[in-house]
């Protein structure tokens, strides 16, 4: 039995390819088959998911991913404890977002778009 997860969508809302980098995890693990993919097409939905089976640690990590602008970071945090999170970086030429269900299985959903001109 799982005791912590956490379901990803990632929406490539821009009109750029993106390269995975680096999917690290400083605890839990990807569910079989459900890693970040290497690559994520222009206007492309993915999703991921990784679990726990440790009440004493959680999930927690990082994934980066390359675009033609610079670098995308995601990060996310189920711990065992109080405090779920997710945030994330990417180049001045996007926006990137993020809804977090929170609880014991979350829910973690990031949305990459291009930047709206002011």
């Amino acid at each position: 039995m799982t005791d912590y997860s956490i379901k990803f969508t990632f929406n490539n809302s821009t009109s750029h390819k993106l390269t995975l980098i680096n999917a690290e995890l400083f605890a839990g693990s990807w569910d079989d088959n459900m890693s970040p993919q290497t690559d994520i097409l222009a206007g492309y939905t993915c999703y991921f998911k990784a679990s726990s089976n440790s009440s004493s640690t959680g999930i927690s990590g990082r994934i980066y991913y390359n675009s033609e602008d610079g670098m995308v970071m995601l990060s996310f945090l189920n711990p065992s404890s109080d405090g779920d999170g997710a945030g994330g970086t990417s180049p001045p030429q996007y926006d990137l977002s993020w809804t977090d269900s929170g609880g014991d299985n979350a829910a973690i959903v990031f949305t990459l778009t291009h930047a709206s001109s002011s």
